[in-house]
């Protein structure tokens, strides 16, 4: 399944699409992916925020 992921940090954001078989996954495939973006370090405080959806599949969409 693929998923939109906006990822929020010290007043920026970013986002893009990811494929994970879960949401549960893909959020966590986000996290990861916010952190290498932002250079995050635990020591800076808070963590990058994430929000990820599903995108709508086509194949559904014709139903």
């Amino acid at each position: 399944m693929k998923f939109s992921v906006v990822a929020k940090y010290r007043g920026d954001a970013v986002s893009f699409e990811i494929d994970a078989p879960s949401v549960k996954e893909a959020y966590e495939l986000a996290k990861k992916e916010a952190v290498e973006i932002f250079e995050y370090k635990c020591f800076l405080g808070r963590a990058p925020q994430v929000m990820v959806k599903q995108l709508e599949d086509p194949r559904e969409l014709k139903r």
